[in-house]
């Protein structure tokens, strides 16, 4: 994992795509209800983790999932959400490959050697918005918001509304990942790690806490 700053992507953008987001789980139980019972390759996804548990862990979050690439897909509601969300989605998929590009080069590959072999110009991105309530209250002992993980894709850009939380394992230890103001988390999925042979390792796995 690492820390991309200066990427492009102005941080208004990614405020304004914060307050959408924040809009959205705002909404009243009915306007989501019809993408609650998604599947995980249904365009849009509306999913809580609130009482599930994997591993003894309890998930702590609600969370949107929505198709940008090659079409995007939003909800109608709130009016603000697409218009944001288009351009997060273009500026952040440019930023994506030019990462994919200097990881190609530093494996000794011409720059467009990943894109290719993976038809990035084809493939899925999908936008995921997160949110962890505050815990603490006497029924969420053991409580978080992700249980460990690694994820499943190429690359995720990650940020974050200033409240920490995220945390990585290195070398056996479990390491907070304090946010930048602006920065992206670069985090390297399983794709990479399989295409590279293991040449390019991701990190052992993550966690997201919520704040208590």
């Amino acid at each position: 994992m690492m820390k991309v700053t200066n990427h492009g992507v102005h941080e208004a953008l990614q405020s304004a795509l914060m307050d959408a987001c924040k809009e959205l789980f705002g909404l009243p139980p009915e306007q989501k209800a019809e993408f609650m019972d998604a599947g995980p390759m249904d365009p849009v996804r509306f999913g809580t983790g609130f009482n599930s548990a994997v591993d003894g862990a309890r998930y702590w979050r609600d969370y949107v999932k929505m198709f940008a690439h090659p079409e995007l897909h939003c909800p109608a509601k709130p009016d603000t959400l697409r218009g944001v969300a288009a351009e997060y989605a273009a500026r952040t998929r440019g930023l994506l490959l030019e990462l994919t590009a200097a990881i190609s080069e530093s494996l000794g590959l011409e720059g467009g050697r990943i894109a290719e072999r993976l038809d990035l110009g084809s493939c899925f991105q999908i936008l995921v918005g997160n949110h962890y309530p505050p815990s603490g209250g006497p029924d969420d002992d053991g409580a978080v918001g992700l249980p460990a993980h690694s994820d499943h894709g190429l690359l995720t850009l990650l940020f974050q509304n200033g409240v920490d939380g995220l945390q990585v394992k290195h070398d056996g230890r479990w390491l907070l990942a304090e946010p930048i103001p602006g920065a992206f988390f670069v985090i390297a999925g399983d794709q990479p790690e399989v295409t590279s042979r293991s040449t390019l390792v991701s990190c052992d796995s993550c966690v997201a806490h919520t704040r208590r």
